[in-house]
């Protein structure tokens, strides 16, 4: 019996130098291509890790310190907590109006609020207590007159009462809690910052 010949194309993204195929199905080549998809899912995934080894803290209390932010902020161009706008796109077009007055909480330098601008929020306030985040972020986005960015800590709001529909926050809590054993069962230190902060945001 002739022997079938099976082609098989690679392709190679020069970013992640991923390996893309278009062969032809059977079981055989369809093993190898899960096998290969999931090689370069990893190392991705280290490329991402490694890039991001730089940023990591030795204690997690240095959440808490705003000189690591501010040294971080010095190189670091973006990072997203817990995922990127698409990630809460239906929950903000859910409970959020395009025409509320917005207080993003500890905005860092997530894109969050770029691409809720850019989806048609009008009126978007960031806040973080880095000067050289907000420093950074304002110049980045200058062209953006809908975005405003003030040096400033979440435990003293230097506002007016009543000023903003919605606050947002994505991360920022949970940085001021890094020393809790657990998130559920907080310290009354931690119950009465977390008191004083929705204070201020009332």
């Amino acid at each position: 019996m002739k022997k079938k010949h099976v082609g098989c194309l690679v392709k190679l993204d020069p970013e992640y130098r991923q390996i893309c195929f278009k062969i032809p199905t059977s079981s055989f080549f369809c093993s190898f291509i899960r096998c290969f998809r999931r090689t370069c899912f990893t190392v991705k995934l280290i490329k991402t890790l490694t890039c991001r080894m730089e940023y990591f803290p030795d204690s997690n209390a240095k959440y808490k310190d705003v000189n690591y932010w501010n040294e971080r902020y010095r190189t670091e161009e973006s990072f997203e907590w817990f995922g990127d706008f698409t990630k809460f796109k239906h929950l903000l077009k859910q409970h959020v109006g395009t025409e509320e007055n917005i207080l993003m909480l500890g905005c860092g330098n997530s894109a969050l609020s770029y691409d809720m601008y850019q989806a048609g929020y009008t009126s978007i306030t960031n806040v973080d207590y880095s000067s050289v985040c907000v420093e950074s972020m304002a110049e980045r986005h200058k062209d953006c007159a809908q975005l405003s960015w003030l040096c400033m800590d979440a435990r003293r709001l230097a506002f007016p009462d009543g000023v903003f529909d919605v606050v947002l926050e994505k991360g920022t809590l949970d940085a001021m809690l890094v020393e809790e054993s657990d998130p559920w069962k907080v310290s009354e230190n931690a119950a009465r910052l977390l008191h004083q902060v929705l204070l201020e945001d009332h």
